[in-house]
């Protein structure tokens, strides 16, 4: 989300669109980096989520979000123990 975070709403939303077009259209991999589970959750088919630097978790992004969410853990917390790293 860095490329387009500074953006207003629409010209976010038209940005983050076009990445899903071209992405989809070429077939091309893309590595996007977002804070917004949101936006992740748009955008990834893929996803891995990183604690304190560390890749946490990896997998299908609906299955990813939904065990960050259950764990309670945004993106400044840590719980202990709730590490499940993928290699």
């Amino acid at each position: 989300d860095e490329p387009v975070s500074a953006l207003d709403e629409n010209a976010r939303g038209e940005a983050l669109s076009l990445v899903e077009r071209v992405t989809k259209r070429f077939a091309l991999p893309t590595l996007f980096v977002s804070h917004q589970r949101a936006e992740v959750a748009r955008i990834a088919r893929q996803t891995a989520r990183m604690v304190a630097g560390r890749i946490a978790t990896c997998g299908d992004t609906p299955k990813v979000l939904a065990a960050a969410s259950e764990a309670g853990s945004g993106p400044d917390r840590v719980r202990r123990g709730d590490d499940d790293r993928s290699p």
